[in-house]
């Protein structure tokens, strides 16, 4: 798989009726929003959106990472609490196991394979 587009990307009006979204370089578009001839604000709604989730898609994807290693430090804190002190926090250690799947998912989804 090659790589995407160099960052950050911005949304352009190159042409009067078209935007396009472009790498940092703005030597060819990523990609174009429309070419109708007419740009509408909800175009232009949807070039910000995409702009703004491809520019910190990285960041987001760092905070996800870590944010599972401290659910699972968390967890693992538990567990051994629960050994030395004999109590159970069992809804506790529910729900901090149902948010490192859903972190491991949401990672899965946005990550390269073996890049979790």
């Amino acid at each position: 798989m090659s790589e995407h587009s160099p960052l950050p990307w911005s949304a352009d009006t190159t042409e009067p009726g078209e935007l396009w979204i472009a790498d940092s370089r703005r030597l060819s578009p990523v990609c174009m929003i429309t070419g109708s001839g007419n740009v509408t604000e909800r175009d232009r709604a949807d070039a910000a959106f995409i702009v703004k989730a491809v520019n910190n898609h990285d960041a987001l994807v760092k905070a996800l990472k870590e944010s599972r290693a401290a659910l699972v430090a968390l967890m693992d804190a538990v567990q051994a609490s629960q050994k030395m002190n004999g109590r159970e926090y069992v809804g506790l250690g529910i729900q901090v196991n149902d948010a490192i799947g859903r972190a491991w998912n949401v990672l899965a989804s946005v990550s390269a394979p073996g890049d979790r």
